[in-house]
C-alpha cells in the first residue's frame, strides 16, 4: 500500500501534479484495502488489481517524465527531409527507394512513454535492473487495458500490488535523490 501525502512529493515543482500523485495514492490505498476483503466478486477483484497496477504505472511514468525534464535529458530522434524518389532504374522490389536529408529532432514530451522512459534510464543505470524487470511487468499489465490486447497470463494478487507500491516508492526515490 502506498500511503503519501502532498508533502512527500515536494520534489515535485508542479504543486497540481503533487496533488494529482497523492490523491491517486489515496485511492489506491482504498483499493488495497479493498483487495484484502473476502467474498468479493473474483472478476471485480481482478479489474481492481488491474486499476491498481494502472495507477502505479502512471505514477511512475510521470516521475520518469519529470526526472526527464527537470533532469536536463533529452533523446534525439533521427528523420529524413526533403525525400526525393530514385529514378525507376534504380527501384527494386515494392518499396520506392529515396534520397532525402538525415537530421535530428527532439523527442516531444508526449512520444516519452514509460517504455521510452523505463530504457532511457535504464541504458543510463539510472534504475536498478531488478526494478526494471518490475516496471515492465506494470507496462505490460497497463496495456491489457486496450481492449485488443490479450490478458491471458496476467495473474495479479495482493503481491502485484505490493510490488506495484513498493517500485512507485523506488522510483520516487530515485528521482528525490537526482534532482536534489
Amino acid at each position: 500500500m502506498v500511503k503519501q501525502t502532498k508533502k512527500d512529493w515536494s520534489f515535485i515543482d508542479n504543486k497540481a501534479l503533487q496533488k494529482k500523485i497523492a490523491d491517486t495514492t489515496k485511492i489506491m490505498s482504498v483499493f488495497y484495502i479493498t483487495d484484502q476483503q473476502r467474498g468479493l466478486d473474483p472478476l471485480f477483484v481482478k479489474e481492481l488489481r488491474r486499476i491498481y497496477v494502472l495507477y502505479a504505472a502512471s505514477i511512475v511514468e510521470v516521475l520518469l517524465v519529470c526526472l526527464f525534464k527537470k533532469g536536463g535529458f533529452s533523446i534525439e530522434d533521427v528523420v529524413y527531409k526533403d525525400p526525393s524518389p530514385l529514378p525507376e532504374k534504380y527501384q527494386s522490389g515494392k518499396d520506392t527507394i529515396v534520397l532525402a536529408r538525415q537530421g535530428k529532432k527532439q523527442r516531444p514530451e508526449r512520444r516519452l512513454t514509460l517504455d521510452v522512459l523505463i530504457g532511457f534510464f535504464e541504458e543510463l543505470g539510472r534504475l536498478p535492473v531488478n526494478l526494471v524487470k518490475r516496471l515492465r511487468v506494470m507496462k505490460d499489465v497497463r496495456n491489457t487495458f486496450h481492449l485488443g490486447k490479450s490478458r491471458q497470463g496476467r495473474q495479479l494478487n495482493s503481491k502485484s500490488l505490493e510490488a506495484a507500491a513498493t517500485a512507485i516508492l523506488e522510483v520516487a526515490e530515485i528521482v528525490r535523490k537526482e534532482l536534489k
